[in-house]
């Protein structure tokens, strides 16, 4: 599975940040080893230089037991000053290797065989008498001492120079740690910062890219809504000119039904005129004037009625039982033409508030078209439904279908398709229906037959 680029970049600079703090971590921990190995060495050097400094006090001493001093020159020589600077240093020491054993149990007998010869050998020296036998054994006591004290700060001095040789090791090796910390930090800095190079070029790019295609779609929809209301403009025209046209058919129609009366009218009224005509003609005219002229009124009303703003009666019913008695109303024309009726009505569909007689009407329209539109042995199908909280009715045939030039005119005034048809039946049913704030569309094709398909508001309860 791919994974998106934002989830690449996160992946990136976590997996990097996560990089850098092991990194930081190690250095920590190194730099921590560093400093402690930094003490070490430093106090192993400190103990070294005061073992250094100490050594000059013992041979000092040692020098001026083989002259085989006098109790005076011994009195001011080890004076308590002098075995004070070796106290001291031994406490430096004593401080130094606090917590190293073998040092302090060395320190310890050295301090011993100090207070050996401070309190021991040094006041029976000052109390002999020059060059007496007790004298030589004090001497030789206290050199086998001072050999003593002298190998127990070689011994430590070994000890620390090999401690020292070993702390420095360790030190040399947490500063190798370091560097090499250092630069897995700095290769890490850099792969981050040539990632963040790519993906700043790559998002820079993807970035660019968009915005190209940004400018190019509000290019393009600029040119669609130029195109756009361009087409507007066409439809309006040809909303205007289908008004135009619908208007000229429904004068046409009308100055062709009207024109046979008025000619019928205008010639009575002519031979009444003249006064030529016998008593029994002119009854004859007046009677013809009478028939056109009320055929002239007929016309009028009819295209009134089809057109005019309907005045409804609401009731609340049900649209299967409006349909029931729309096609009881055309049962008779329905057995003549031996058609096979299918309801498939919803059971449960809600109720409509509508003008019951008036929907009827527009319903029995419908179907009287259909019949008329089979021929004999036709199937004719009402089938209810809702849809998109709306009541859908639907009445299809399967007659020869309406072509589209007719089917675009369907509802218009005074079009037919019928020998004997007013043109006036579905223009009602249009206004019947819009009247009732529905809608109301037909599908057809040729040899398909033809539905009806009516949308009304149901009851809100």
């Amino acid at each position: 599975m791919k994974i998106s680029i934002d989830k690449r970049i996160r992946f990136g600079y976590g997996t990097a940040f996560f990089l850098l703090l092991i990194a930081f971590s190690f250095s920590v921990h190194t730099t921590d080893q560093l400093l402690f190995h930094i003490r070490w060495v430093g106090r192993t050097n400190s103990v070294l230089h005061h073992l250094e400094f100490l050594i000059p006090q013992v041979k000092e001493m040692d020098d001026l037991f083989q002259t085989r001093m006098s109790p005076d020159t011994i009195k001011a020589t080890f004076d308590k000053q002098y075995f004070h600077t070796i106290d001291s240093l031994c406490d430096l020491l004593n401080r130094e290797t606090h917590d190293d054993y073998i040092a302090q149990m060395q320190l310890l007998q050295l301090r011993k065989h100090i207070d050996e010869m401070q309190h021991e050998v040094i006041p029976k020296m000052e109390s002999s008498s020059d060059h007496t036998s007790t004298q030589d054994e004090d001497i030789a006591h206290g050199r086998d001492i001072l050999n003593r004290i002298q190998w127990r700060i070689t011994d430590m001095h070994t000890s620390e120079k090999a401690l020292l040789a070993i702390r420095s090791q360790n030190l040399r090796n947490s500063s190798g740690s370091m560097e090499t910390v250092n630069f897995i930090i700095l290769i890490i800095a850099l792969i981050l910062a040539g990632y963040s190079w790519i993906v700043f070029n790559k998002q820079n790019t993807i970035r660019k890219s968009l915005d190209r295609q940004t400018i190019e779609y509000a290019q393009e929809m600029e040119r669609k809504l130029r195109e756009l209301t361009a087409a507007y403009k066409e439809l309006d025209q040809l909303r205007s000119l289908k008004k135009y046209t619908t208007t000229g058919r429904i004068a046409h129609m009308i100055a062709h039904e009207v024109r046979n009366p008025l000619t019928n009218i205008n010639l009575s009224c002519s031979q009444l005129k003249e006064g030529t005509c016998r008593d029994e003609n002119a009854d004859r005219f007046l009677e013809i004037i009478m028939r056109n002229s009320g055929r002239i009124n007929q016309l009028v009303n009819n295209l009134l009625n089809a057109t005019k703003i309907q005045e409804l009666n609401f009731n609340i019913v049900s649209v299967n039982t409006l349909l029931d008695e729309a096609l009881n109303m055309a049962h008779d024309r329905i057995e003549l033409e031996h058609i096979l009726l299918v309801k498939d009505y919803d059971h449960s569909i809600r109720d409509v508030k509508v003008d019951a007689d008036k929907i009827k009407i527009a319903f029995l329209n419908i179907i009287v078209n259909g019949v008329e539109a089979m021929e004999s042995g036709g199937t004719l199908t009402v089938k209810t439904s809702s849809r998109n909280n709306k009541c859908i009715i639907e009445i299809s045939d399967d007659g020869n279908g309406i072509d589209k030039d007719s089917l675009d005119k369907i509802f218009d005034p005074y079009f037919t398709r019928k020998a004997n048809g007013t043109g006036l039946g579905l223009t009602n049913t249009e206004n019947i229906i819009l009247t009732h704030n529905g809608s109301i569309e037909v599908e057809s094709e040729i040899g398909e037959g033809t539905t009806f398909m009516i949308a009304l508001k149901f009851e809100n309860h």
